[in-house]
């Protein structure tokens, strides 16, 4: 059985990783729908990221906002609120881009050129949230 596009860049995200550090999560429970994808806990701090992928880069589009569900939008903002450390990360074939507030995520969107400015490879995906949650560097 095949795994999903997005599952698939979490994986490639996660393969730049050290193996247990630091710890990560994969979030699903059917119940309990909108609960980020992936909580990350390190020495320094913990991230919870929620993942969407496109299988194409918009091109038409003025601005861009992640196609959040309306339970992963309230959770993501909810947690964000109460000082959490949430962002929301949009994976395409080129690598992926980081949203990091409310605003951005689900109010203003990023402009197309600040999506361009703020591709990440894979691997610079997994720089920040190492780096985020250790204080270290890969």
């Amino acid at each position: 059985m095949s795994s999903k596009p997005e599952t698939q860049f979490i994986t490639s995200v996660h393969k730049h990783l050290p193996p247990r550090k630091p710890h990560k999560e994969k979030n699903h429970n059917v119940y309990r729908s909108g609960t980020a994808d992936c909580w990350y806990s390190g020495m320094l701090d913990d991230l919870w990221i929620e993942y969407k992928y496109e299988p194409r880069f918009p091109v038409r589009d003025r601005f861009v906002l992640p196609d959040l569900t309306d339970n992963q939008e309230r959770w993501c903002n909810e947690r964000y609120k109460e000082g959490r450390n949430v962002i929301v990360i949009v994976g395409y074939p080129l690598g992926g881009v980081i949203y990091l507030n409310p605003t951005e995520w689900c109010e203003k969107g990023l402009d197309i050129d600040e999506l361009k400015d703020r591709m990440k490879k894979r691997k610079e995906l997994a720089e920040y949230i190492y780096n985020f949650t250790t204080g270290d560097t890969l």
